[in-house]
C-alpha cells in the first residue's frame, strides 16, 4: 500500500532510549516508515494533545523493525510534554512530512560579534 498526503497512523508511544533523549528523535517501525513514506532525517509534526517537530529515525532494535510490533513511536520525555502525550498514549502521524511545508532561506548571513556586542 503507498502512503498518500492524507494517510495517517494512531500510533502508541513508547519510551525513548536514554541515548535519544533530548536529541528531538521519533523513532519508527519501518514498515511504519514506509507505509507514511518517510524517511530517517525528514522532520515531522506529531500531534498528541499539542503538535510538535521531530525528527524521524527508524527504531534500534530488530524485534522493532519489520516484525509485526509496527504501530508505535518511541519519543523521549521532552517531546512527550510538547506533543501533550505519555507513555502508552497516543499521537497521530500524517504521511506528509513537514518539511515539504517550509520555504528554503535564499542565503544565510554570519556577523562577527565584538566585545561589548549583546548581538542585537
Amino acid at each position: 500500500m503507498s502512503a498518500t498526503a492524507t494517510d495517517k497512523l494512531r500510533l502508541r508511544v513508547v519510551e525513548a532510549t536514554h541515548k535519544d533523549a533530548g536529541r528531538g528523535l521519533a523513532r519508527f517501525d519501518r514498515e511504519d516508515m514506509q507505509r507514511l513514506c518517510l524517511r530517517p532525517g525528514d522532520i515531522v509534526q506529531i500531534t498528541g494533545d499539542r503538535a510538535t517537530a521531530a525528527k524521524v529515525m527508524p527504531a534500534r532494535f530488530a524485534e522493532d523493525n519489520g516484525h509485526g510490533t509496527g504501530g508505535r513511536i518511541a519519543l523521549d520525555g521532552t517531546l512527550r510534554q510538547n506533543a501533550g502525550c505519555a507513555v502508552d498514549g497516543t499521537v497521530e502521524q500524517r504521511g506528509q512530512h513537514a518539511s515539504g511545508d517550509i520555504r528554503r532561506g535564499d542565503q544565510v548571513t554570519r556577523r562577527q560579534a565584538h566585545a561589548g556586542d549583546d548581538g542585537r
